[in-house]
């Protein structure tokens, strides 16, 4: 088996990778059988590229994104204590995640702004209008222009209904 044919085992994606159509393995690229020997693909690839397997101890890892690319351009090698110092380090993508999750559970609305669309409302502006300004739903507005959330204090207010 060549880099060709390798190379025909994929589809190139937009920033050269060669995202592998083969089955994966937790994600990655699986393994190839070549003259009756298991090798990972990514593995065998660098094999093809430089003639020989990497040393002992070290790993062959992506410049790129995709676990599942087989491009030899995006590969280089790493010894497995850089593999696990940089897992340590969050990603960009982990970041992002962690914003946006913190910014689901903060709470859109507050009295203040509920009392807002109470006035917005009552001066005949559309539910659909409303909601995007304060990020919720048009269900929401609704609910607090019927003092079913965000209710004034009044005396009942601890009472069940």
């Amino acid at each position: 088996m060549n880099l060709e044919q390798i190379r025909a085992c994929c589809h190139v994606d937009s920033n050269g990778c060669w995202r592998w159509d083969g089955s994966l393995i937790a994600g990655h690229p699986g393994n190839i059988w070549v003259d009756g020997k298991q090798y990972s693909a990514r593995r065998y690839v660098w094999m093809l590229k430089h003639g020989q397997p990497p040393p002992a101890g070290w790993f062959v890892s992506l410049k790129c994104c995709h676990a599942d690319c087989a491009n030899p351009r995006h590969m280089y090698l790493r010894t497995k204590s850089q593999i696990t110092l940089a897992s340590r380090k969050p990603s960009l993508e982990s970041l992002m995640r962690s914003t946006a999750k913190q910014r689901a559970r903060a709470p859109k609305l507050t009295m203040e702004r509920a009392r807002e669309i109470r006035a917005r409302a009552g001066a005949g502006e559309t539910y659909a209008a409303i909601a995007p300004d304060y990020g919720v739903c048009i269900a929401m507005i609704c609910r607090v222009v019927r003092d079913k959330a965000w209710r004034e204090s009044s005396p009942w207010a601890g009472l069940r209904r």
